[in-house]
């Protein structure tokens, strides 16, 4: 070591580790909002503090009562124990203070000389996910037991240089979430442009209106095929030779519209089979399974993705002609497009959409100059999205990049400056 005053502790002398709670047996989460969220795996995927969206399931009244000795509170630090998802960690939010945890995780309390943040960014570090990888066992089904995790060792220092710390990488952290909560807003906002245009037609209300198979359009506008039709073509599987390396993106990769992982690189001559989508320029993306919801699109600002990704063919791609990319992209968004994907899905082992029932999927094909208009319109209201996203991408590698220096002692950071 290479800092004074710092103690080596096991995880079990600074807290307590309670495990989660299975549902009764024949119990179902409910989409249906109520107060009692139920904190699954799935829902852990943000940044730092885990707050409630749109994603959460709950449980009724009567099932809350059964397994309400099983909730987290706010400040808690959760982390995974099962599967491939061992060692994801979060911090539990305001917003979810009381919500009932899945048995797939334990919660850290009541700690004693160690604040929660600081605990936080021990276990995402190198250092602590080495620690959380020693106690992992079992190899079909890995689990990391709760005695394993009690043995956790951390590195702590004086509560106050904590706070030090905390403070430095908290900052980045809340730019980080600020930029989130942004980029959610820009969405809401496009969607809602959306809708005022393409669904309750607000702009052509004093134009002429026709019949269509999909209800009333505009006169001039037409409907056709999101796989097929004259603004979207599907993308068939097939990329050409490549030398060096590309990543390989997998729909396990992505969550919501962000891209959670890139860290998979393969060669032309060593890439798994499903690494057979080629991205294309003013091009849209989604994840063919049932109740997944993974999408991406490729504009202008992020044709970066052109030259250095391949996509699992577990993606639909299209692509977008005539200015429609982004009326497209809000099609995708839209939750109608989820039910009326899901609805679309068969298969035996895991249901998907495939390609046949994609172009079962009609859309309305406005004119050419409301397309544009739109486009334009909506080319700015993206860009700041890109942006954020960029902007997020640099403040994650110096964060990544400050976490083990700060965490090891090698950058000392003065106390005093904290309050």
């Amino acid at each position: 070591m290479n800092y004074k005053e710092w103690r080596e502790v096991k995880l079990g002398d600074i807290c307590e580790v309670k495990g989660g709670k299975r549902l009764p047996k024949g119990i179902n989460l409910v989409k249906q909002k109520n107060s009692h969220p139920y904190i699954r795996i799935r829902d852990m995927y943000q940044h730092k503090n885990l707050e409630i969206n749109e994603e959460f399931e709950y449980v009724d009244d009567d099932t809350f009562e059964k397994i309400k000795r099983y909730i987290v509170n706010s400040g808690d630090v959760i982390v995974a124990i099962v599967g491939n998802t061992i060692g994801l960690v979060s911090k539990v939010g305001k917003s979810l203070d009381n919500a009932s945890l899945t048995e797939n995780c334990v919660k850290l309390i009541n700690l004693n000389a160690c604040i929660s943040d600081f605990l936080y960014y021990h276990l995402i570090s190198k250092n602590g996910q080495g620690e959380i990888k020693k106690g992992i066992v079992g190899t079909s089904q890995p689990k990391l037991p709760i005695y394993n995790v009690q043995n956790i060792a951390i590195n702590l220092p004086s509560v106050n240089e904590q706070k030090s710390i905390v403070a430095i990488l908290s900052c980045l952290d809340d730019k980080i979430e600020l930029n989130n909560h942004i980029n959610k807003n820009i969405e809401e906002i496009a969607l809602a442009i959306f809708k005022s245009w393409f669904v309750d037609f607000e702009p052509f209300q004093e134009g002429e209106f026709e019949d269509s198979e999909l209800g009333r359009m505009p006169k001039g506008w037409g409907v056709g095929k999101l796989g097929d039709s004259p603004i979207t073509k599907l993308i068939t599987p097939g990329i050409g030779i490549f030398e060096g390396e590309k990543i390989y993106l997998a729909t396990a990769d992505v969550e919501n519209t962000n891209i959670k992982n890139d860290s998979t690189k393969v060669t032309m001559n060593n890439k798994p089979s499903r690494a057979n989508m080629q991205p294309k320029v003013s091009s849209v993306w989604f994840a063919k399974m049932k109740d997944s919801r993974k999408l991406l699109y490729v504009d202008s600002f992020s044709k970066e993705l052109l030259n250095d990704y391949i996509f699992s063919t577990g993606f639909a791609g299209i692509t977008c002609l005539k200015d429609s990319l982004y009326y497209i992209w809000c099609i995708l968004l839209s939750e109608n497009f989820d039910v009326l994907k899901n609805s679309l899905c068969n298969g035996t082992t895991m249901e998907a959409i495939n390609n046949e029932n994609i172009n079962r999927i009609n859309i309305f094909i406005p004119d050419e100059k409301t397309l544009k208009i739109f486009n334009d319109m909506m080319i700015p209201i993206f860009h700041q999205f890109y942006d954020n996203k960029q902007q997020n991408s640099l403040l994650t590698t110096i964060r990544d990049s400050l976490l083990p220096k700060l965490l090891s002692g090698e950058i000392r950071v003065p106390i005093e400056e904290v309050r």
